[in-house]
């Protein structure tokens, strides 16, 4: 499909054989992170991550996230694979996931599962960086959002990044349901 092949280089995902996939390495790492921190050994993170889950987090509220949240963000990213498939079997080329250019009209329809995964991607650092200047593509990955704690601007970054977080919270706790859609 057209609107498939738009999108796909910069997916964190690999088709291989007419089925998409996640790259070998990041698998086994998805999975020892859907497993918790006893098996994946990550119980904090770097930079900014660090900063907001050690130090602007409560103890008890950062041990929670790596050891419930982190684990539920891990099994849904291990099923993005399968929910792309799911939404381009079902879904119009004129609705499915794919690049619009700037003055391009059109519509992109979503579920919420989905959409949650493509922000995973995103809080996990996973979309591919190489290319997006050249495809006029803005910075999509949340490191820049996290390091920003690390400056001056703290205060409205630490709110940003609580929303992000409480948002995780809620769509990994209970599986959301509905679409969203951008035009």
């Amino acid at each position: 499909r057209g609107d498939l092949r738009s999108i796909l280089p910069q997916l964190p995902v690999v088709l291989r054989g007419g089925a998409l996939f996640w790259p070998a390495a990041a698998q086994e790492q998805l999975r020892a992170l859907s497993l918790g921190p006893d098996v994946s050994r990550v119980t904090s993170a770097a930079e900014g991550y660090a900063l907001f889950f050690d130090d602007l987090l409560s103890r008890a509220h950062a041990r929670d996230w790596f050891s419930d949240v982190l684990p539920r963000l891990a099994r849904l990213l291990l099923r993005l694979p399968a929910l792309l498939e799911g939404h381009y079997a079902g879904a119009r080329a004129a609705t499915g996931l794919r690049l619009l250019g700037s003055q391009d009209a059109g519509f992109v329809l979503l579920g919420q599962e989905l959409a949650a995964a493509l922000l995973a991607c995103a809080l996990f650092c996973l979309f591919p960086t190489a290319g997006r200047g050249e495809a006029r593509l803005p910075a999509i990955n949340f490191d820049a959002l996290f390091s920003a704690l690390t400056n001056n601007a703290r205060q409205s970054q630490e709110h940003k990044v609580r929303c992000i977080a409480h948002y995780f919270e809620r769509v990994t706790a209970s599986t959301p349901a509905g679409f969203v859609s951008f035009e």
